[in-house]
């Protein structure tokens, strides 16, 4: 069943929401402090996928809402009714040709909707459990180390290394493994070594490597960010002639230089000596050089011709320069012990290199049957608080999705009680307490009880003063301490008021108040 271009900017928006719901999750679980580094880096690589997509779906779809794009304005003439002159045509057209397909594929699977999908890593997963470990090679461990075995491989054979195993070429030697991992970003060589074709090879592998080394441990980090910024760093040391290890060029000296010599157009090659020329005439590469170079314009000669321009010169080689200087730039640009990126895992790599280079065969088949148990125990220990976690995050979904606009409070059942409640025990009024801190009470209910609670007596025995049924409805200190006053005044005048208003009765039959009674008792004169 064919579907308008309409439906298409429904479903491409849909999926984009259902993409961006699904990374705002996975972002959160990567919060989660007991996250493994296999679970934490494939729920990064997860993210990434989801992020392209993101991308994929919102590009397709501005695309399809373009004011442009004539097939969505001819499919909104039609629905409107402008093409067939009826309002409601297309809608009956379009209606029978869905009920003439679902009548001929009857048994055809119902699409979900948006709330019941779920995202399919299928096409980044590939159907394979151990679709991360083939990301990496044994000696990276899951993006832990960098494993530059080639490379090394490569520097070694830069230049044809002497007997004794010294320099031969301008600051460059053999090194061994470790070595050579102390000293990557290390660039210091000859002009002469630098200008062949293997050290450009070299860096352009290396640069890759590192490159898409990143990219695995660092799926959701900005690699154009960082190279675009090391190459503005670059450009402005290159113009400034700042750059370790490429002196500014100088134009007079260049053009005495390549002034010099003979120039073959059949190997596009100058050489500084006759001798030198001349010998390479008979050679096999510039036989079969000039014989290519007269076929394509028999008027061009395969012999010596002067030299170009020592001007086009200068500037190609310059270029060749800044080129080889940009990479090496940007390779010290992820590695730097600094800033870069990439610098701990390189030292991280060193370290386990060194250390590894000190066991035994024995000794490393040990550690790595304990490396393997070691992360089957976390992911089984991961697998099982996300599992004990489940339900939790279940009921507080269940919370998140209470709809209370109005802030009601809550009712026994977690609901929002009814706003008319609410009105009616006067939950909107506030009560402020000055004895408990200044805390603001919600309906005269809560009010009237909190003079009871252990806050308000905490606030009198602060004061001094007993938490009684006097001292009911008194929220403000001034008024409590006053009427404590009162009440201690009063308390005085009753207790000499009852001193002379009793009467006592001695057992002759006279009569006293209770002072007189008092005095006369002290004086032993009854």
């Amino acid at each position: 069943m064919s579907s308008s271009i309409i439906e298409d900017c429904r479903q491409q928006a849909e999926d984009a929401d259902l993409y961006e719901r699904s990374l705002t999750q996975l972002l959160l679980s990567l919060e989660t402090p007991a996250l493994t580094h296999r679970d934490k880096l494939a729920t990064s690589h997860r993210a990434s996928d989801l992020l392209s997509r993101i991308v994929h779906r919102s590009d397709a779809l501005l695309a399809s809402i373009s004011p442009d794009n004539d097939e969505r304005t001819r499919e909104i003439d039609a629905l409107t009714g402008q093409e067939t002159g009826g309002d409601l045509a297309e809608f009956y057209q379009r209606l029978a040709k869905v009920k003439e397909y679902h009548r001929k594929y009857p048994d055809i699977a119902q699409v979900r909707v948006s709330g019941d999908r779920e995202v399919d890593f299928a096409a980044l997963e590939q159907g394979d459990d151990e679709w991360l470990d083939k990301k990496f090679t044994g000696e990276e461990g899951l993006g832990r180390y960098v494993d530059l075995h080639e490379l090394h491989e490569m520097w070694n054979n830069l230049a044809p290394a002497s007997s004794s195993g010294a320099a031969t070429a301008g600051g460059w030697k053999r090194l061994t493994y470790l070595q050579y991992l102390a000293a990557v970003t290390q660039f210091a060589l000859s002009p002469a070594l630098k200008s062949t074709p293997e050290y450009s090879k070299y860096l352009t592998a290396l640069l890759s490597y590192l490159s898409a080394f990143y990219e695995k441990v660092q799926p959701l980090g900005d690699l154009d960010e960082v190279l675009k910024k090391a190459d503005q760093e670059f450009a402005k040391a290159w113009e400034e002639g700042k750059v370790e290890g490429w002196a500014k060029p100088s134009v007079e000296g260049e053009e005495k230089k390549e002034g010099e010599g003979i120039w073959c157009a059949a190997c596009q090659k100058l050489y500084s000596k006759d001798t030198v020329y001349q010998a390479h005439l008979t050679s096999k590469k510039h036989v079969k050089a000039a014989a290519k170079l007269s076929s394509a314009d028999s008027s061009t000669p395969s012999t010596a011709t002067s030299a170009p321009s020592s001007t086009s010169l200068s500037t190609l080689r310059h270029q060749k320069n800044r080129a080889l200087a940009l990479k090496e730039a940007l390779i010290t640009s992820l590695l730097s012990p600094h800033s870069g990126p990439l610098s701990s895992i390189l030292s991280d790599t060193l370290s386990n290199t060194e250390r590894r280079s000190a066991l035994t065969d024995k000794e490393r088949a040990v550690e790595i049957e304990e490396l393997e148990a070691r992360e089957a125990a976390e992911a089984a220990a991961a697998a099982a608080a996300a599992q004990a976690k489940a339900p939790q995050e279940e009921q507080e979904d269940e919370e998140e999705r209470i709809y209370n606009p109005l802030k009601l409070p809550l009712g026994w059942d977690g609901k929002p009680i009814p706003f008319w409640l609410y009105k009616l025990h006067g939950l909107g009024v506030e009560y402020k307490c000055e004895i408990c801190s200044d805390f603001i009470y919600m309906g005269r209910k809560v009010f009237e009880r909190h003079f009871q609670e252990s806050r308000h007596a905490f606030g009198m025995r602060a004061l001094g003063l007993p938490n009684t049924k006097h001292f009911h409805e008194i929220t403000r200190i001034e008024d409590a301490i006053a009427l404590a006053e009162k009440l201690k005044q009063e308390g005085k005048a009753e207790l000499a008021q009852s001193e002379l208003t009793e009467e006592l009765e001695d057992e002759e039959g006279n009569v006293y108040n209770r002072k007189t009674w008092e005095d006369l008792k002290r004086q032993g004169l009854l």
